[in-house]
């Protein structure tokens, strides 16, 4: 019978470390992303729907990061964020060399 009670005592004994983990990452702080729109219309980029694009990109780079890409390397990720947008957004329409062939 003794058997029968273990499974029992493992699982009580999991769900106990599983809350003692999830209350402690209850305890961490979030991390606030540091960029936002503003930030891209004020590093050169005229308002509109593409702005969330550059935001996505800027915003992945953080989460590869982890989390700890300061906000000063965040801006300078700005800049080349809006340029391949904005570059792509130029040539939207325009048929590559190998399509023309």
């Amino acid at each position: 019978r003794h058997a029968a009670n273990q499974p029992d005592i493992k699982l009580g004994s999991a769900r106990a470390d599983l809350v003692a983990v999830l209350d402690e990452l209850s305890a961490w702080p979030l991390p606030a992303f540091p960029i936002d729109g503003d930030d891209v219309i004020a590093a050169g980029m005229k308002p509109g729907p593409r702005i969330g694009e550059v935001l996505a990109k800027v915003r992945a780079k953080w989460v590869a990061s982890e989390f700890v890409a300061t906000e000063s390397e965040l801006r300078e990720f700005l800049v080349d964020a809006i340029a391949d947008v904005e570059g792509r957004t130029a040539n939207a329409g325009v048929p590559s060399s190998k399509a023309r062939k």
